[in-house]
């Protein structure tokens, strides 16, 4: 007798996809990944900087303005610096000498004489106000405090609002605090 045999078919069984639910998931990926992406702070780990505003270098320091010399290095500046220009100390007078009543010789601060004016470096200006001017540009009235852009690049001279021929009748001196933001 001949046994038959008798093959079995092995079935495969497929586990039922639910294929919302890959699509679901397949769009939750796309909007955290655009998130990302869009995010300021993610930006900068795929090249994208400019989205974050670059960390201002700030240079502070001080400088003595003597009121018997001409224009005096105070630091120097780019185009576009915040500029910050401050009397933290002291007073000087723009003549000694002259003693008469009403007369331009005590000792004041980069204000000058409110009601003297002197005009070699800016029409109008007060006598012994301390003045400003970058490289060789226009001079502009700074007086205790003064703040601007700069307009263009380099180096930042103070003086006192006087005749430069005759400034050894001076006396005094200012200390000037600069900042510049850039």
């Amino acid at each position: 007798m001949t046994k038959s045999t008798t093959k079995r078919k092995s079935k495969t069984v497929k586990p039922k996809v639910d294929y919302r639910i890959i699509v679901a998931i397949i769009g939750l990926l796309g909007t955290v990944a655009t998130a990302l992406f869009m995010s300021p702070t993610i930006s900068l780990w795929v090249g994208n900087q400019s989205q974050i505003p670059p960390t201002p270098i700030v240079v502070e320091k001080d400088y003595t303005i003597s009121s018997t010399k001409g224009w005096q290095f105070a630091g120097s500046l780019q185009q576009g610096d915040l500029v910050t220009i401050k009397q933290i100390d002291g007073t000087w007078t723009n003549n000694i000498n002259n003693s008469a009543p009403g007369a331009a010789s005590e000792y004041i601060s980069g204000n000058g004489y409110p009601n003297r004016k002197y005009d070699e470096f800016i029409l109008g200006a007060p006598l012994a106000a301390l003045l400003g001017k970058i490289g060789t540009g226009t001079p502009f009235l700074v007086g205790e405090n003064y703040q601007f852009h700069a307009p263009t690049s380099g180096n930042l001279y103070l003086i006192i609002n006087d005749n430069t021929d005759s400034l050894d009748d001076n006396d005094g001196e200012l200390t000037i605090h600069v900042t510049v933001q850039r």
